[in-house]
C-alpha cells in the first residue's frame, strides 16, 4: 500500500499562487534482523544474486558474530538455505 505525500512548494508565482505536487512514497516492507543490520545479502537474493549474497555473507560472518544465527532464522534469506556455503556460515562452532 502507498501513502500519498503532497506538500505545497515555498515558491509563489506572479499571481501569489503558490504550486503544489504529490509525491508517492513506496510501500513500507517489514524487514528481517539481517535486512536491517546487513541489508546487501537480502537485497542481492530479491534481486535473483545469491552468489554475490553468500559473498557478503562469508566476507561479514568473522566481523559479525550475531550474524551467523540471524541469517539461519531470516526468512528473507530462504533461498539459500539449502546452499552448503551458507550451511557452513550459519553452522554453530
Amino acid at each position: 500500500m502507498t501513502l500519498p505525500i503532497t506538500f505545497t512548494d515555498s515558491s509563489t508565482g506572479a499571481d501569489g499562487s503558490g504550486s503544489s505536487r504529490t509525491i508517492t512514497r513506496p510501500p513500507v516492507i517489514a524487514t528481517s534482523s539481517v535486512s536491517t543490520t546487513m541489508p546487501g545479502p537480502v537485497i542481492s537474493v530479491r534481486q535473483g544474486r545469491p552468489l554475490d549474497a553468500l559473498d557478503l555473507l562469508e566476507e561479514a560472518a568473522p566481523m559479525r558474530l550475531d550474524l551467523a544465527a540471524a541469517a539461519a532464522g531470516d526468512a528473507d534469506l530462504l533461498l539459500l538455505h539449502s546452499d552448503p556455503r551458507f550451511q557452513a556460515i550459519v553452522k554453530p562452532t
